[in-house]
This record gives C-alpha cells, sequence and structure tokens, in this order.
C-alpha cells in the first residue's frame, strides 16, 4: 500500500488539475495531439479537415457509384440500375435506369446537390434533360451523352469521392453544380474535426468569431480539397471540369417567416437581446408602415448589435434599399442576410455563402477551370429575378433553363444559343410531327400544348408541358408555407401556377380538401392519392406524408389557397367541431408542434439532443391553430424556465391579452379562459411574450465553450422558456 502512496498522491492531483473546464480541454488537446502524431504526414498548405469518406483508391474502380453498379459494355463503362434499392436511398437520385456506354459520343456527367436534381420539377424535367437540350441545339443530337448523377442533400466530403470516382466511368466534362451544402450544418459531423481551438475562439469572440473560424478552418479546406480533385481530373485524365456557381433567391426569401424566427439571433448579452428584439418588433412595424428610413435606421442598429449573426437587419435594410432603388446595395444587405447563419452550428436552410462564392471564383480564375456564375446570369443587373426560384435557393423552369444554357455554351465553346438552335434541337429530337401529336393529346386532356420555356433573358427553352411547370408551382407554394414564408409569397406561386395551366386548378382543390380534413396524417385522406401521382409531386409529398393538416405548418398554404381560389373551394376551418379537437378526452386538443419545426427535424433547431418539449428560441412563441365555430374555451400550458426569479409570461390570442402566467423554474401548469369573443372561425394565433432570456449571457457561453471542448456541438440559441404542452378544450 506504501508503493501505491505516490500513484494516488499524483494521481489525485492530476484530477484537481482536470476537473475543471481547462482539464477538459487539455484532455481533449491530448486526444487530438495523439491521433496527428500516429498520422503525421505531410500536409497541403491549407488544412484539410475532415478526411475523406472511406472509398477506393484512385487507381481502382468501384463497384457501385450511387444506386447504379458500374458495367463493362462494348461501348465503354456504363451504369446498371440496382433493383431492390430502398425508396430513402433510389428517391435522392435521377429516375433514369440504364446507361449504356458513351461509344463515339461525349460524356458529360453531372454532379450536384438538390439544386442540380431540379428540386420540386425532378424527374419530370431536371437541369442534366436542359443541359443535354442545349448540347443537341449546339451540335446536332448523339453527339453529348449526359448522365445524371447528382444526389439530393449530398454533403462536401461524399460528393468529393464522387469527383474522384467519375473517372471511371471515362467522361470528357465533369459539371459540378454546388455550393449550397457547403457549410457545417450536418448531424453527422464529427465533432472533433472542429479546429482545436474553436473553444477558445468562442470564448474570447464570440458567435460571429465562431462562424467566421468554422468557416475558414472547417468549411474552406473541404471545398480546396473538393477543387483540387477537379484538377487532379483534368490534368491526370483530361476531363475538362465546368462549375456551375448557385445563386440565392435574395429578394424573394422573408427572412420574417416562422421557419425562419427559430434562428432569428445567436445568443446576446442579456441586455443586447432584449434590445434587440425590441427594435425588430419596431423595424416590422415600420417595414409594415413603408417608413423605409426608419427601417433602415432600425435594422443598422440591429446588425451593430448582433454582429451580422442575425437574417434578420439585412433583409429589413435590403427591403428598405431596394424601395429606395438601390440594387447593388440592397443585393449586399441581402447577402448579408442570407450569409449570417452560414457555417454557423444550427440548423438552416441550404445556401451558399458570399465567402464561398468568392472562394471557388478565386480557385477556378487561379487554377483555368470554367465557372458559370448565376449570380451573373439570373442577375446581371443587381437582384436575382424572384422568379427564376421555386424557393430559396432551387430554381424554376426559367433559372435552369438560364443555367444550362449558358453551361452547354461553354462546354462547347460556342456563342449564346439562339432560338434557330433551340428549333433545330426539338426537330432533331422527336420531329414536328410528334410535336404536334403530343400538343394535340394535350388539348384532348385539357391541359395547355407542350410549349416552349422562354425566361426573361429571352433564351429559347425545351420544350415542356405546362401542367408539370404548374405543378412545381403549386408544391412551391406547398414548401414555402412550410418553411414558414408569408402568405404573400406562396400566394405568388399558386397565381403563377393557374396562369401557366388554368387546370391545375383542379390539383389545387384537391390539396385544399386534404388539408381541410379533421385530423389524421396526410396520407390517409382519400385525395392523397391524387397528388402524389403527379411524378414531380411524388417525392415531396410522400415525406411530408406524416404530417398531420390539423398542425399549423401549411395553414399560410391554405389561406393563401383561399385567397387565390376563394373560400368556397377551400375552407378556412378547422372543420372538427369547435376547438378542431382531434377527438382526444374532453375534446382537449394539443396545439404544439414539435415533430414538425424546420425542416421536419423535431424541436431542435441546431445539434443538440432531441427533446419532448419546445425550448422557446425567440422571444415570442407564437402557435396557430384553426377552429369551426368559436366557443369559450380553456387554454392549458405546462411551462418552466431555467434561470432566474419568478417573471409573468403574457399571453395574446388573437393579438389581445388573455392572461398571464409566472415563469417559474419547475413545470407548472395554467389554465386562461378564453371567451368566445376572443375567437374566430379560421386561424387562430396564441402568442406567448416570454419577459426575458430563461438563461443568461454568461451561462450560455460557458456551457458552449464545454460542449466545444469535449467534442460536441454547441447550442448557440438564447433559451426564453420551455413548454411541455398546449392545448385548448370548449369549456363548456
Amino acid at each position: 500500500m506504501e508503493d501505491q502512496f505516490p500513484a494516488r498522491q499524483a494521481a489525485d492531483t492530476l484530477a484537481r488539475l482536470l476537473a475543471d473546464q481547462r482539464g477538459t480541454e487539455t484532455v481533449l488537446a491530448l486526444q487530438r495531439f495523439g491521433a496527428a502524431a500516429a498520422n503525421r504526414t505531410p500536409g497541403p498548405s491549407m488544412p484539410s479537415r475532415p478526411s475523406m469518406p472511406s472509398g477506393p483508391a484512385a487507381g481502382r474502380r468501384p463497384r457501385f457509384i450511387g444506386v447504379w453498379e458500374i458495367v463493362d459494355t462494348p461501348a465503354g463503362p456504363g451504369l446498371r440500375r440496382r433493383s431492390k434499392t430502398p425508396l430513402w436511398e433510389s428517391s435522392v437520385w435521377s429516375a433514369e435506369g440504364d446507361v449504356p456506354g458513351k461509344g463515339d459520343a461525349r460524356r458529360v456527367i453531372v454532379l450536384g446537390e438538390s439544386v442540380a436534381r431540379g428540386y420540386l420539377l425532378d424527374p419530370v424535367f431536371t437541369p442534366t434533360a436542359a443541359l443535354r437540350h442545349y448540347l443537341d441545339a449546339r451540335v446536332g443530337a448523339g453527339s453529348y451523352q449526359c448522365v445524371d448523377l447528382a444526389q439530393v442533400s449530398i454533403r462536401l466530403p461524399a460528393l468529393r469521392l464522387m469527383v474522384r470516382n467519375s473517372r471511371h466511368l471515362d467522361p470528357d466534362v465533369l459539371v459540378v453544380f454546388a455550393g449550397n451544402n457547403w457549410t457545417t450544418t450536418s448531424d453527422d459531423v464529427p465533432r472533433t474535426d472542429y479546429p482545436a481551438d474553436i473553444a477558445e475562439v468562442l470564448r474570447r469572440h464570440g458567435y460571429a468569431g465562431l462562424r467566421d473560424a468554422l468557416l475558414k478552418d472547417f468549411v474552406l479546406p473541404q471545398a480546396a480539397e473538393l477543387l483540387r480533385e477537379l484538377v487532379r481530373l483534368r490534368d491526370e485524365a483530361g476531363v475538362q471540369p465546368v462549375f456551375v456557381l448557385p445563386e440565392f433567391n435574395l429578394s424573394g426569401w422573408s427572412a420574417l417567416g416562422a421557419g425562419v424566427a427559430e434562428i432569428d439571433v445567436p445568443m446576446l448579452p442579456d441586455a443586447a437581446l432584449m434590445r434587440w428584439y425590441e427594435a425588430r418588433a419596431e423595424a416590422v412595424a415600420a417595414l409594415a408602415a413603408a417608413d423605409w428610413p426608419r427601417v433602415r435606421a432600425l435594422a443598422e442598429q440591429m446588425a451593430e448589435l448582433d454582429q451580422g449573426t442575425s437574417p434578420v437587419p439585412g433583409f429589413l435594410l435590403g427591403r428598405a434599399l431596394e424601395a429606395a432603388g438601390e440594387p447593388t446595395a440592397a443585393r449586399e444587405a441581402y447577402e448579408r442576410a442570407r450569409d449570417s447563419v452560414h457555417s454557423l452550428p444550427v440548423k438552416h436552410l441550404p445556401r451558399i455563402s458570399r465567402a464561398v462564392q468568392d472562394f471557388i471564383r478565386d480557385f477556378c480564375r487561379s487554377n483555368e477551370i470554367t465557372l458559370v456564375d448565376l449570380t451573373k446570369e439570373l442577375g446581371p443587373e443587381g437582384l436575382p429575378d424572384p422568379r427564376h426560384f421555386l424557393d430559396y435557393c432551387h430554381m424554376s423552369l426559367s433559372g435552369i433553363t438560364i443555367a444550362m444554357a449558358k453551361t452547354a455554351e461553354v462546354i462547347t465553346g460556342g456563342g449564346a444559343i439562339t432560338a434557330a438552335d433551340a428549333v433545330g434541337a426539338a426537330a432533331a429530337g422527336a420531329g414536328a410531327g410528334a410535336k404536334a401529336g403530343a400538343d394535340a393529346a394535350a388539348t384532348a386532356a385539357g391541359s395547355a400544348p407542350a410549349q416552349a420555356a422562354v425566361p426573361a433573358a429571352g433564351i429559347p427553352g425545351p420544350e415542356v408541358g405546362a401542367w408539370p411547370e404548374a405543378v412545381s408551382l403549386v408544391l412551391a407554394g406547398t414548401y414555402n408555407s412550410f418553411s414558414g414564408q408569408p402568405a404573400e409569397s406562396v400566394a405568388a406561386y399558386l397565381r403563377r401556377a393557374l396562369e401557366v395551366c388554368p387546370e391545375v386548378k383542379d390539383l389545387m382543390i384537391a390539396l385544399g380538401r386534404l388539408l381541410d380534413r379533421p385530423g389524421g396524417p396526410l396520407w390517409s385522406g382519400a385525395d392523397f392519392a391524387q397528388v402524389i401521382s403527379e411524378p414531380n409531386a411524388a417525392g415531396s409529398f410522400e415525406r411530408l406524408g406524416e404530417y398531420r393538416p390539423d398542425k399549423s405548418r401549411l395553414w399560410t398554404l391554405r389561406e393563401a389557397m383561399a385567397q387565390v381560389l376563394g373560400p368556397e373551394h377551400v375552407a378556412l376551418t378547422g372543420a372538427t367541431g369547435a376547438t378542431g379537437a382531434t377527438g382526444s378526452a374532453g375534446g382537449r386538443r394539443e396545439l404544439l408542434d414539435i415533430a414538425t419545426t424546420l425542416l421536419g427535424v423535431g424541436a431542435v433547431p441546431n445539434f443538440t439532443e432531441p427533446r419532448c418539449y419546445l425550448q422557446a428560441n425567440t422571444a415570442a412563441t407564437r402557435i396557430t391553430f384553426a377552429l369551426d365555430t368559436p366557443a369559450d374555451s380553456l387554454l392549458r400550458l405546462t411551462h418552466r424556465r431555467r434561470e432566474g426569479g419568478p417573471q409573468a409570461a403574457v399571453v395574446l390570442v388573437n393579438g389581445v391579452e388573455s392572461g398571464r402566467f409566472e415563469a417559474v423554474r419547475g413545470w407548472k401548469a395554467t389554465e386562461i379562459a378564453v371567451p368566445a369573443s376572443a375567437l374566430r372561425p379560421g386561424a387562430n394565433l396564441v402568442e406567448i411574450g416570454w419577459p426575458g432570456p430563461a438563461v443568461g449571457w454568461e451561462t450560455r457561453i460557458a456551457e458552449d465553450t464545454a460542449a466545444l471542448a469535449r467534442g460536441e456541438q454547441p447550442y448557440v440559441l438564447p433559451i426564453f422558456g420551455e413548454l411541455f404542452s398546449v392545448t385548448i378544450e370548449s369549456a363548456l
């Protein structure tokens, strides 16, 4: 025992040294040092983390690529579609079957993410199909073989592996259309692959510094690795690389929507946070009144408080500058809104930031890689036209045709594609007689004849039926509603759908009936089969099938459809009795929408562990519910707060204060009587105004620094309160 005493004493000393936060960081640093020492190799001038996913060496041909098996054919390597591929896997790839060898044709492989899949138009129309059309228009049908290997939601490391493996398909041209997923937004990123000093960066520089460091030391090194793969592919295999740089729907995507409000602003010092929310409320009121100087002043004040980490002030400033006729300055403001959350470890919708765009531009210029810059093609005068988009980044028919016309132009090395080229391609591909027959069949079926899509830039597009384009616009309205966009934006997509093809009204009415059902998931409705029978609707609505229409995420769609079609076609009521109850005991209805919040990933807008209750990350929690006939009702809230003394939270129903509850540390239930006079048929709004952050700035920074030091994700956002349940029932 005496021999063990020095060891025990040393162990006790070590335990004391490692017991605090610095100890945790020290252990993680030692782990990283050990891992680096064990794998020490001469590295590139730029960091290259995280490492590539496991895969075959560059000289060995993989057996599979995507959902296809690589096979040898007399005409060269081809692809055979794997049978019995699970739907969740096959649905993110092209619907194309087997791909023959290229023979005498030049093979063009298209890689990328959902924007390269043509999300909401796929599989009826895709960027690869548009590219094939324009290449045929330029040099004649059959001269190029276009292979679509784009994948929805593909991440940087996986895309790099696709670039590397594409050489085994003997391509002549490789088109990479990507960049929206090049961020930290991923549940599967190994936390210890973050920069070793990232906890100290947060401690010293806050969340703006954390975001900038992750961009510089985590995202851009991965981007460099992928771009270097393109250079190697060109230099070693003679492949012509073309990079298509995405654009964002800068002025057409609101940062004020309910879906985006979950990332209103990261945590700020307590006083700054409350002043930020005061300025936000004042700015939104000034926006409604079109008081542009006031909007501008308040937006600049908010941006100073949040150090550029919130999308809201940039969006508000962009609106003010756009109204003042300053499109260049408005673009800069909208870009700041888009870029504010990029590389911040919170869940946000895909986007490419200015920093990533500039990095790609500089790399392509320095390494002589052909670049198609959609920031110039879709908005040469400043702001991109919102009509070229279906949401935040996915492009409409016009956007796709503009992008792929330019891509075909740079591949072939010729001038701009003319209307004569497009006519020639149509004749070569189908023949005038076939087109006339298709038009006659479309007319007999009650839809508009096939027509050439002519974007605003005047570029002749491929022939696409009016019906699938109209369906894509209805889907856009649905997706924008689910993502918290305002009713006027949703209604604009629906009106465009009717302009393109008036017959789509029947589909919209069927969708309205599906939304007006008394509870149950969407898939259980009789109209669901009709909706998903549309090929480009099947994928998105099958994923949305579990959603319950009595929840609030699609209420804006219902409101917009009623505006466009009239309330006689789309009801604005719950169609389920006095409170829209779903048949629970006593008619009580749960109003919280835990499972279908932002991106359909549950109630957690960051990468922390899931939970079965709602943590309010904004100063006001908004809950929408539907009523058929208003009646005296009882609102019951189960709530708590983590820190601070008891403070009162205000409960508003349709903008009128209905009661208050004391925000305390333990779970507590509060009942509030709501008279029928405070309610209305259709959508009703419960708004809970929290008294202030329930977790202070110092606590948040300490907890997030500790999480990063342990190799875990930080929380990032403020917490104003917590809700376990919010129910309403008739008081009768």
